[in-house]
This record gives structure tokens, C-alpha cells and sequence, in this order.
């Protein structure tokens, strides 16, 4: 069953696809075999004489806009009889699986590829059960909708996911070894796997059963794909621009490399007896009447390739949302201009915020699914509840003075309070910073006790402030 990674009814389309998403998801995680391969269709006799200069473009662009994570968010799990016990049990699990790295991988996914995917696998151990997220790459997944639901975007349309998933590393080579699983709504089996020891088997539970009664995958998409496709296009101009910047400028420092240095040439004199000269600070040449001895370099337009390429590295930029100076750090960003690039990526960010929302509320229904499946024996142990996300963007003060002004005369107006200011700039939620800040004003009005003197003061008496401090 390997070939339903290669070949589908449209194989060339889908052939291309799969290269482009693994070529991708390879400069993502900073492996640049593509590049090479790309150098080797332009120079077939040559590539092994230059050395590659990647620009790792595809990684920093998926960091610099995947940024809804970069701050741990703020969950509230809203369900009637949600015990406080309970939203800090749920916590903690969110806390155990990594949640927030898988989210943040999930959005750079998102960003690199424009398609992103993350199944839920149970924990089955000897002394723990529980729930796995799993982020699989997108082309190695493939999706078959339900009869007559071929124009579905729905999960509970598909009626079989195929995965590809290693099943061993071989201790001599190193080399990863995979397999083909199948999940359905109510099975989960290997279909292929290196030496069909375990064809057939069950991926999760030796029965082959799925208890969960759905396929627990989140497919996220960054454009909407074509009808009755399931996966949205790729990211062929972002793909395009990584190999564009990489060899140009690997063709920059093959250019200087090669007509940088000086070359020796001799007229009127043979191959032969010019490989026999010896030159050097040491060495004598003897040259005949008509013969001549000379340096020659060329002029390669260095200058001239380093702008078209910036020029089309800005551009490129500048379509992705992002501030050419502030993402190369090409000169000193004030800190104006750093908002404002804030304020360019909002937009984008919202869209961003509404997928992974509904994303969030998805993976909390799979958690509880596998954690009631394997831990509850029939019973609920998490309720079904609706789940409230606040995520917090790092802000960058323009004038630290006049930002404390203006929040102040924004607390005095009623239009915020102090605990949402903190909330906002420490990551925090609501009711988190509203602790804070009561602690922080009985603090102060602590103090203010002790160091503020009274009449007595001045009669030579001691004071109940100078009192305190002796204690202190």
C-alpha cells in the first residue's frame, strides 16, 4: 500500500504536491537537500565544486508569524459542575502533553506549508494511561471522504485516513522504517508495514477498535483548496523564494570565489612549459622577446546580483506581511517602527486566531475522549466543555512614560482596569492579575504606612512607622 503516497487519480498533481510540501517541511526543520538537489539539475558536471550558502528563509518567516503561542495562552474550560479542581487537572494534563509546543508547531506548519495536521493517539502503558498529540506531516497523510461528501471540508466526512508512521529505526544504518496505518470512525490498523509482521494488527488496541466513534485529527489549511480537493494548495511562491535567495547566493560566492583571485597568464608559451614554472617571492622567470607575464582578474558584478537579489528578498517580504528592516535587522528598527510592524501583521493574526480556536476547542473533545476511554471504564471523567482561549501578542511600548500616562487616564476613564493591563503584558489571565494587583496595592499600602510620618514626629516621640522599620 506504499504506492497511496505516490500515485492517486490525478498522480502528476499529486506527485508535485508531495514534493513541494516535503520540500518544505525539510527547510522548516533546516535540512537543505532540496537545494542540493536544485544545484545538481543546474550544474550536473560542476555542483560538487560549490559550496551551498542557505539562508534559512522557510523557518524564519514560519517564526516570525507563528507567533500565537510565543506566549503561553490563557484556557478557561466553561462547563456547569467545572470545579476548580477540575480546570487544574485539566491544566496540568495540557501542561504534561506539551500542548502550547504542539500548537506553536502547528501554526509554523500552517505558515511553511498552508496545511497543517495533528492527530490524538492514546497512552497505553503497564503504569499509565493517557493521551499523545501527534503532529504528522501533511504529505504523509492521505484523506478518502464518505460517499458523496467529496466537497467536504469536515472531519466527520472522511470516511478512512491513511497514516504514514515509522515504526522502527534500524540499529545499523540508522535508517527510519515506515508503515502505513489506517484509521476509520471505528477502526485503527497497520495496512503496510516493512516486513508485514504486522499487517493487520491493531495500531492502538489489538481488536483494531477506534472507541472514540470519530477520527481524532485536526487538518488545518491556510487557503481553501479546490472543490473536492481536501488539502489546500502549497506554498509554491514562499518554496520558490527559498531556493531563489539559497543559490543566489551560493551563485554569489561561486562568482567571487572563481574570478576573485588574480590569474597568472604567459603569452606565447606552451601548456607544457607553463605548468613547469615555479612562482613565488623566491622563484626567477625567465621570459623570451615576444613573450609576456601578466595578472589578469575579472569583474564580476557582485554588487550589481546582491541588489536584484535584495530587491527580490524585500519584495518577497513584503507580500508575506513582514517589514524587510525588521525582519533582516538590516539597520537599527526604532521602536515605532516595530509597532507598526505589529499593527501590518494583525490582520493575519486574527484569521490565525479564529482557526486555532476552533482548533483548541477540537483538541480539548479529544483529550477528554481518550482520557474517559482509557481511564474512565465507562465512566465520564471530563465533561464536555466549551473552551474560552486568550492569547497574548508581545507588545512594544512606543514611549515607556507616555504608555504609563495613558493607561493611567484609561484606568481613570472606566474604559480599562489595571488587572486587563497586566493580563496583556504579562501573559496572564484576568483573574490571575486581578490576585496581582490587590497583592501589589496591599503591599503598597503597607509601606506607605510604615515610611509616612506622623505629628509625633516632631515631639521626639517614636512613631509606630519607626516602630515597624525596627522591627524590620
Amino acid at each position: 500500500m506504499q504506492w497511496i503516497f505516490s500515485d492517486t487519480l490525478d498522480a502528476t498533481d499529486r506527485t508535485a504536491w508531495d514534493q513541494n510540501v516535503e520540500a518544505l517541511y525539510n527547510y522548516l526543520r533546516r535540512n537543505n537537500e532540496d537545494t542540493l538537489e536544485q544545484l545538481k539539475e543546474l550544474f550536473p558536471r560542476t555542483w560538487d565544486q560549490h559550496t551551498l550558502r542557505p539562508i534559512p528563509f522557510v523557518w524564519r518567516v514560519a517564526r516570525e508569524l507563528a507567533t500565537l503561542y510565543r506566549k503561553r495562552p490563557n484556557r478557561e474550560f466553561i462547563a456547569p459542575g467545572m470545579t476548580p479542581d477540575m480546570q487544574a487537572r485539566i491544566k496540568s494534563i495540557y501542561r504534561a502533553v506539551d500542548m502550547d509546543l504542539k500548537f506553536r508547531t502547528l501554526q509554523e506548519h500552517l505558515v511553511a506549508m498552508n496545511n497543517a495536521c495533528l492527530f490524538f493517539f492514546p497512552v497505553l502503558k503497564e503504569d499509565f494511561q493517557g493521551v499523545q498529540p501527534v503532529i504528522i506531516p501533511p504529505h504523509h497523510c492521505r484523506f478518502q471522504m464518505k460517499p458523496g461528501r467529496a466537497m467536504s471540508l469536515d472531519m466527520h466526512d472522511v470516511e478512512k485516513v491513511w497514516l504514514k508512521l515509522p515504526v522502527y529505526t534500524d540499529a545499523t544504518t540508522g535508517l527510519i522504517n515506515y508503515g502505513v496505518a489506517v484509521v476509520t470512525e471505528n477502526e485503527a490498523y497497520w495496512d503496510d508495514t516493512p516486513d508485514d509482521s504486522m499487517v493487520g494488527q491493531g495500531l492502538w488496541f489489538a481488536d483494531r477498535s477506534n472507541p472514540l466513534g470519530l477520527i481524532p485529527c485536526i487538518y488545518l489549511r491556510g487557503t481553501e483548496p479546490r472543490p473536492g480537493e481536501w488539502t489546500a494548495p502549497t506554498d509554491d511562491d514562499l518554496l520558490a523564494a527559498q531556493r531563489a535567495i539559497s543559490l543566489g547566493f551560493t551563485d554569489l560566492g561561486q562568482i567571487g570565489r572563481m574570478q576573485g583571485y588574480m590569474q597568472g597568464v604567459i603569452m606565447n608559451m606552451s601548456q607544457q612549459q607553463a605548468e613547469d614554472l615555479e612562482l613565488g617571492p623566491e622563484s626567477i622567470i625567465g621570459l623570451m622577446d615576444d613573450q609576456d607575464f601578466k595578472y589578469v582578474g575579472g569583474k564580476p558584478p557582485l554588487k550589481d546580483n546582491l541588489e536584484n537579489l535584495t530587491a527580490y528578498m524585500n519584495t518577497m517580504l513584503a507580500h508575506l506581511g513582514l517589514n524587510p528592516q525588521t525582519f533582516l535587522k538590516t539597520a537599527s528598527v526604532s521602536a515605532v517602527a516595530k509597532q507598526v510592524d505589529l499593527i501590518d501583521r494583525e490582520s493575519e493574526r486574527q484569521r490565525y486566531v479564529l482557526q486555532f480556536e476552533a482548533a483548541e476547542q477540537k483538541a480539548y473533545e479529544f483529550i477528554r475522549l481518550w482520557i474517559n476511554a482509557v481511564r474512565g471504564n465507562g465512566l465520564e471523567v471530563y465533561p464536555f466543555a466549551d473552551v474560552e482561549v486568550e492569547y497574548f501578542e508581545p507588545a512594544v511600548p512606543v514611549d515607556v512614560l507616555h504608555t504609563a500616562q495613558a493607561e493611567r487616564m484609561q484606568i481613570n476613564d472606566g474604559t480599562t482596569t489595571a488587572a486587563e493591563i497586566l493580563s496583556k503584558r504579562s501573559g496572564i489571565s484576568i483573574a490571575e492579575a486581578e490576585r496581582k494587583v490587590e497583592d501589589n496595592l496591599q503591599q503598597t499600602a503597607q509601606l506607605q504606612q510604615i515610611l509616612t510620618p506622623d505629628e509625633r514626629a516632631a515631639q521626639g516621640r517614636a512613631t509606630d512607622s519607626e516602630r515597624e522599620l525596627s522591627v524590620l
